[in-house]
């Protein structure tokens, strides 16, 4: 079982690193990511209106740390809480699931090297090869076992939040703009 778990994780991870070279690469041999003003690299707006932060990056406390390390942020979001862009940016995979064992998630691609992935959404509501601002709605959140789109490796309803850079996940926090 916790191979299966490893090979689950291993894939879409895979999906996800490969989605960012191969768009990043198409961005910018045709100069689009010059065309995103807003997101350089250092705040990004908090994508739900929730703060509270359920599983940091690597927390030790992750319920599958024994699987794979936490590549992101668990923000507390109920089942429907629409989602919002956390900068303005590209929609390199907007992956939709019609089975609960599926993963549903938005990768957006920013400038700087930033890259954002919105997991276990239960609803998506861009498409890929478009463009969006900061604060628009990217889709609502899932998370709740058994419900379309929340994957796998869920416990309750929340978003999944990560921000990748250059390719790598790193702690979104210190990208977090601090508004309170």
């Amino acid at each position: 079982l916790v191979d299966d778990l490893r090979s689950q994780y291993q894939a879409i991870e895979n999906e996800v690193a490969g989605i960012e070279r191969e768009v990043r690469r198409r961005l910018e041999a045709q100069d689009k990511l010059d065309d995103i003003e807003d997101a350089d690299g250092t705040l990004l707006s908090w994508p739900t209106p929730s703060r509270y932060i359920t599983c940091e990056f690597h927390c030790a406390g992750y319920p599958f740390a024994h699987v794979f390390k936490h590549s992101g942020m668990d923000i507390r979001a109920a089942q429907g809480t629409p989602l919002k862009a956390a900068a303005s940016g590209y929609v390199a995979r907007a992956k939709r699931c019609n089975a609960s064992t599926c993963y549903s998630f938005v990768m957006l691609i920013h400038s700087g090297g930033i890259a954002t992935v919105y997991g276990h959404i239960s609803a998506i509501t861009v498409s890929e090869d478009q463009f969006v601002t900061r604060g628009d709605t990217i889709g609502l959140s899932g998370g709740t076992p058994g419900t379309v789109g929340a994957g796998p490796f869920v416990t309750g309803p929340h978003l999944h939040f990560e921000v990748r850079r250059d390719g790598v996940p790193v702690d979104p926090l210190p990208f977090m703009i601090r508004d309170y």
